[in-house]
């Protein structure tokens, strides 16, 4: 490591982060949650900062077993066929996963998660917005702005859309939105340009340079209402 690079790590630990900050915000919003379910727990870094009252479920067994490793608790299984009975859970926390999601998988997760957090219980989702930058990700498959997730739970006379009967009923009751660098710079075919790039990214936004007219991922706290309605037929 380069004495600049050392330099620039040095700076970054005494900077807000957009994960410190996301969970800053997680943290608020699952205030009385006695039992939390971490959906896509991946490493287990929402769940070691609360072990006892959280539970992880990956899609990836190597994940899973680096968190058990770690004295957490996680399982196999996922986010559309959880591995949970009803009602389990008083919260539950979905960060990064939704955007891989096709829009029937998207629907059936969110069936999910109304299934397995109890009546009046919350279900937080963070996932990246529309920005330029999606798709230098592999694994997305498509955005889901916040109006186009909470589509999912809006009725037409009375019942949900034909599209996905038997949507669990959720209210949205606060979003927080991350904003993006004031100037945000990227190489998509310089690998070592884009980390330098990269870098700078992270050091605007941990100055507090950063777009206000912009938001490339949000946080968004739903509450579980326990029932579905029928689509019509």
């Amino acid at each position: 490591m380069s004495q600049i690079e050392r330099i620039f790590h040095t700076v970054m630990r005494h900077l807000r982060t957009s994960r410190s900050a996301e969970y800053k915000v997680v943290e608020a919003y699952f205030a009385g949650c006695n039992s939390l379910l971490d959906v896509g727990c991946g490493t287990g870094t929402f769940l070691e900062r609360d072990p006892a009252r959280r539970t992880g479920v990956d899609l990836n067994a190597e994940n899973v077993d680096y968190c058990k490793a770690r004295g957490l608790s996680a399982e196999v299984g996922s986010a559309t066929s959880l591995p949970f009975p009803n009602a389990s859970f008083d919260g539950l926390f979905c960060s990064h996963v939704f955007q891989v999601f096709s829009p029937n998988e998207a629907a059936t997760a969110v069936k999910e998660f109304g299934r397995v957090v109890k009546p009046g219980g919350v279900v937080v989702i963070s996932t990246l917005n529309n920005f330029r930058n999606f798709f230098q990700h592999p694994e997305n498959s498509r955005p889901y702005p916040p109006d186009a997730l909470l589509r999912y739970f809006q009725t037409q006379h009375g019942v949900t859309s034909p599209m996905w009967p038997g949507m669990p009923m959720m209210a949205q009751e606060d979003i927080w939105l991350r904003r993006p660098p004031l100037i945000r710079l990227r190489s998509a075919t310089r690998p070592r340009l884009d980390r330098i790039m990269a870098g700078f990214n992270q050091l605007q936004y941990g100055m507090y340079l950063v777009n206000p007219f912009a938001f490339d991922s949000y946080v968004i706290k739903l509450r579980n209402h326990g029932s579905t309605r029928e689509a019509s037929a």
